[in-house]
């Protein structure tokens, strides 16, 4: 073993993390929820989301960055154990069940459903 050997690891584990590659557990897109379809926009201030795949606080960043980044979106708080994130909508821009399933689609898992309290 060379003495860059761990150097090396290191940036191969970071690779496939950034890729995706390293957490992602999709399922069949048989199995993605109604929500990728659904156009009209979510109701109330809030909305817990049903995650299929997380394993890991990188996983979970993940997850928080993308949705973070929907329009209409002001605060995402991501439980990895529980497989759930909790959403808030600012009303500012509607936010619809299929962007809220596109972005956990983009964030490498797949959304097993919406419930809005």
């Amino acid at each position: 073993m060379t003495r860059h050997a761990p150097a090396i690891a290191t940036l191969a584990l970071m690779s496939l993390v950034w890729s995706g590659g390293g957490c992602s557990q999709r399922r069949d897109a048989a199995a993605v929820a109604d929500a990728a379809t659904d156009d009209k926009p979510l109701e109330g201030r809030e909305a817990v989301l049903t995650i299929f795949g997380m394993s890991c606080p990188l996983c979970a960043n993940n997850v928080d960055k993308t949705l973070a980044a929907v329009p209409g979106v002001s605060m995402v708080h991501v439980d990895m154990g529980a497989g759930r994130a909790r959403i808030a909508i600012d009303g500012s821009k509607p936010v619809t069940r299929r962007q809220l399933a596109a972005a956990v689609d983009r964030s490498g898992f797949t959304l097993k459903g919406i419930e809005t309290p």
